[in-house]
């Protein structure tokens, strides 16, 4: 009877050993009191078919305005693989899917997750975590190029 008593308890240690930590982020960007935070994911993204492989790690983002104006935040993405930037020569023009812009309020707080949708801003590929390394060309730098808060 005790080891019935025992279940409930266990499955609650296991639900919050495996639910998300903020410790896990970390800081990239700080500027006008805008913080810019990220954190690798994987994430099983089966419900888009666009995925070739849908084991995929993710590089995603947090942006959270600890100031009392609403701010205009906006950057550029620049993205290597190995020594080779996929987006630095790119122009910073309004077509360019690695340029991002987000508005936030005071004190809002916004983050990228497994759902997020691959143009939000608020994710980047990073690699694709089940397939076999030698396989594997993952995303070795990522920079906020033009980084500002206005």
């Amino acid at each position: 009877m005790k080891t019935l008593k025992l279940i409930p308890f266990l499955f609650f240690l296991v639900s919050i050993s495996f639910a998300g930590n903020d410790t896990d982020w970390q800081l990239s960007k700080s500027e006008k009191g805008v913080q810019v935070y990220f954190k690798k994911i994987q994430c099983d993204l089966k419900s888009d078919p666009a995925y070739m492989d849908p084991h995929q790690e993710l590089v995603v983002f947090k942006l959270v305005n600890t100031g009392n104006k609403k701010v205009t935040v906006s950057w550029t993405f620049e993205i290597w693989f190995g020594a080779n930037c996929r987006s630095c020569n790119l122009k910073n023009e309004q077509g360019n899917p690695y340029s991002h812009s987000f508005e936030l309020n005071p004190g809002q707080t916004i983050e990228g997750n497994c759902e997020s949708p691959q143009k939000s801003g608020l994710m980047l590929f990073s690699s694709f975590y089940k397939k076999d390394p030698s396989k594997n060309n993952p995303m070795t730098k990522f920079e906020l190029k033009g980084f500002s808060v206005k």
